[in-house]
């Protein structure tokens, strides 16, 4: 009876030992599946996370085309969608395997992204000197921002900033440089004001920015699609939203006519001469022809928007209303000048590009040729920094003093076939 007593005992133990054994190994098979699962979607994660980097190292090389691909422990499988003008679409599914193939998680991510425009910057130059050439001989000058001097918005350069004196940076400043060249040995005695509200430092050693050539496609369209004349055209904006444009090939001389549907006009094989008052948005492009002859642009008197008038005055402060429409991008394949016999203060609302040389004043060094204040509001992009005048200490000896003003519709805005700079932000991102 003792006997039957333990052996029930020790039966009722081992099915309670064998029970909660079994209750164990069923936890620690969940516990393992579990945490295979996490492992898998962490590694899905990562997977799809390089997807979306190699998704956009492709669209900056223009593929768009799917593609899926082993990645570490699983692959992943990416597509570039165009949704509209410069923004895309990037997505990316990853994948997490086991060792024998079988999937253990996936993950989808998408992002939004946009192609930088140049018409984003305030400032921008490739080369922060200027080329002068005589009896054979060419050589570079540093050009220098002086005491006087106002910068607004964006600036950037792939090259050194040459600083002397005491010029004011109300924006964000890069150079893909690691210094900033000072004449007088820098703090105090040259002590450039950068807006705090911004970044109190130089970003300095950034990666470099390509200058775009007329082969690329944005220009390449304008060149197709615009309204072309041949030879020098002078076209002058009119505040009704016309322009009158003189063309000897034309043989118009101040021809009157609504600012074109296309956005645009290209003048090939001379200088487009430009001034008047815009009330609309046009890109205006000018490049050599086959024998390399002109292709520059030539401002000749205050080249305004519509939109900066208030009545008969100027605007103070803001210079120009959010919900102004009015925008100008000229692009020239060599020089954007301001002529020599332009008014002493002179203003000009455009996104400006010089291709292959330089925004620049004819006659900079001429001291008969002493200007006032030079009034960009817009930005300034070009090949090599070009001057628009000379300085001794902080006096002004020749040309203009800057003011350049940078337009803030411009971060969001795409300048009818203005040229990108082939790289892209992100606007948004969303899991799946």
């Amino acid at each position: 009876m003792r006997k039957g007593i333990i052996l029930i005992a020790v039966l009722t133990l081992v099915v309670i030992i064998l029970g909660m054994a079994s209750a164990y190994f069923s936890y620690v098979v969940t516990e393992k599946k579990a945490l295979d699962r996490n492992l898998g979607l962490i590694k899905a994660f990562y997977i799809a996370e390089a997807g979306l980097d190699r998704c956009l190292s492709r669209l900056k090389n223009n593929i768009t085309t799917n593609l899926t691909e082993s990645f570490g422990e699983g692959f992943y499988s990416i597509s570039a969608t165009n949704i509209g003008g410069l923004a895309y679409r990037l997505t990316s599914t990853g994948t997490a395997q086991n060792s024998l193939g079988d999937t253990l998680a996936s993950k989808t991510f998408s992002i939004y992204v946009k192609e930088t425009p140049f018409n984003v910057f305030s400032y921008f130059t490739n080369n922060e000197y200027f080329t002068q050439c005589s009896r054979g001989w060419c050589w570079q000058t540093p050009v220098w921002f002086t005491t006087g001097d106002a910068l607004y918005g964006p600036i950037f350069t792939n090259s050194e900033f040459h600083i002397a004196g005491d010029p004011a940076f109300h924006g964000p400043v890069g150079s893909a440089t690691d210094e900033i060249i000072y004449m007088n040995g820098g703090p105090p005695n040259d002590n450039p004001y950068f807006d705090p509200a911004y970044d109190p430092n130089p970003s300095l050693g950034q990666d470099t920015i390509d200058m775009p050539t007329f082969d690329d496609s944005n220009l390449q369209d304008l060149k197709a699609d615009a309204v072309n004349f041949t030879g020098d055209t002078k076209i002058d904006f009119i505040n009704d939203g016309t322009m009158t444009v003189t063309n000897a090939n034309k043989g118009w001389v101040n021809h009157n006519m609504a600012l074109p549907a296309e956005k645009s006009v290209f003048v090939d094989g001379g200088n487009l001469y430009v001034s008047g008052t815009l009330d609309g948005e046009m890109t205006l492009g000018a490049d050599t022809n086959a024998s390399g002859g002109k292709g520059n642009i030539v401002v000749t008197d205050n080249l305004r928007f519509k939109d900066r008038y208030d009545g008969a005055a100027l605007r103070a402060d803001p210079m120009l209303e959010s919900s102004s429409t009015n925008y100008l991008g000229l692009v020239a394949g060599k020089d954007v000048i301001v002529d020599k016999n332009a008014p002493s203060d002179l203003e000009i609302n455009a996104s400006i590009m010089a291709l292959g040389d330089s925004f620049i004043v004819e006659r900079w060094w001429d001291s008969n040729y002493n200007k006032g204040t030079l009034l960009v509001l817009g930005g300034i992009i070009q090949e090599e920094r070009g001057p628009v005048g000379t300085f001794r200490g902080d006096t002004k000896i020749s040309g203009f003093s800057k003011s350049y003003h940078y337009d803030e519709r411009l971060l969001t805005k795409n300048l009818p076939y203005f040229p990108t700079t082939g790289e892209y932000e992100v606007v948004s991102w969303k899991r799946n």
